[in-house]
């Protein structure tokens, strides 16, 4: 009797990206195996283009760089292979969407590489890497513009409301006032 040796067949992923506003994207992991596990991120496209685009799997190496550097500093686990805990924090599997800022800041108007790559339990590559490039969008300008009114301030604190002219939405951040003192009355007068 001969038995042949099984095939194995290596899992892929459909990668997608969708929903791309000016600070984040919607992204899409269909595995052809349910039970496959991988991980995704995010690097710049510059990133991407400078180190890993002539071999998609330096993202590996990058990512295996990282939970390294991670577990180094980590008195955590004792195992010898720490960095394993840490892959095996992010591993997903089946088929997800969420949002792209749960793994990476984005800004506005800059080019991304999402990515995907099947990696076991035991910290073995399972697949090849999948990539999907795109660009978030511009931020659009709103016409709104504002009334401050300072209700009452601390030594620490300041209590304010703010009366918008549409419901735009927008940000509220306290600062020192030496955080603004760049930014000139109008744009020309700033130094951004």
């Amino acid at each position: 009797i001969t038995t042949e040796e099984p095939t194995v067949v290596e899992p892929s992923f459909e990668l997608s990206v969708s929903g791309i506003t000016w600070r984040d994207a919607m992204l899409s992991i269909v595995a052809s195996d349910a039970s496959a596990t991988y991980v995704c991120g995010i690097i710049s496209k510059s990133t991407y283009h400078d180190e890993c685009s002539s071999t998609p799997r330096n993202i590996v190496d990058m990512r295996l760089a990282e939970w390294n550097a991670r577990a180094e500093k980590s008195q955590e686990w004792s195992t010898g292979e720490e960095w394993k805990e840490y892959m095996r924090q992010e591993l997903m599997s089946g088929s997800n969407t969420f949002e792209g800022s749960q793994l990476y800041q984005m800004r506005w108007s800059s080019d991304y590489v999402a990515y995907c790559f099947g990696m076991s339990h035991s910290g073995e590559l399972t697949s090849e890497v999948f990539v999907e490039e795109y660009s978030t969008l511009s931020p659009m300008v709103s016409n709104n513009s504002f009334v401050v009114d300072v209700v009452a301030t601390t030594e620490t604190s300041v209590e304010f409301t703010v009366a918008a002219s549409n419901n735009d939405p927008y940000f509220v951040s306290v600062q020192h006032k030496s955080y603004v003192d760049c930014y000139g009355p109008t744009m020309a007068e700033s130094y951004e």
